[in-house]
């Protein structure tokens, strides 16, 4: 499932590519996007790894998902900045904890290969990147360790 959607992502990146040269909009250093796409399929192999050896033994992890992933698609900053949070709150110096959200540095990674966003300081950004690579870490050592176990669960 992660390799076909990310042949759909593929595709609807030479969509957004013909839009932004309609448009006029001159991308950023393109260096980003390979990054972000190896690590964004990083994050989501992990996730998927992890979630389906979970599902096998608890099978409500399939009902908690979509909620949880709504929630996270609202704690990600899809649609605004980071920095437009930080502005609304100047007092709350706190701002660091979103990049630990590994969507967050993708986010901004995107940002500036495709709209030549400013991408934040590595101290910022690092911990997203970091924080998705462990989650294919962690995946892969818990599909593996249960993964003796299957047989016995279906």
């Amino acid at each position: 499932m992660v390799c076909a959607n990310l042949v759909n992502f593929a595709l609807s990146l030479v969509v957004v590519a013909a839009y932004l040269v309609a448009t006029r909009v001159a991308p950023g250093p393109l260096g980003w996007l390979p990054a972000a796409l190896i690590t964004q399929v990083a994050l989501c192999l992990g996730v998927s790894l992890l979630l389906s050896a979970l599902n096998v033994f608890f099978r409500d992890i399939q009902h908690i998902t979509s909620i949880v992933v709504m929630a996270w698609f609202f704690l990600t900053p899809v649609i605004y900045p980071v920095e437009m949070v930080t502005a609304a709150f100047p007092d709350v110096r706190l701002h660091w904890l979103y990049y630990l959200n590994p969507m967050t540095g993708l986010l901004a990674a995107y940002r500036a290969a495709l709209l030549d966003a400013a991408m934040p300081p590595a101290w910022l950004w690092g911990p997203s990147f970091a924080v998705a690579w462990a989650v294919l870490a962690c995946g892969v050592f818990v599909f593996q360790g249960l993964q003796a176990r299957f047989a016995d669960e279906l």
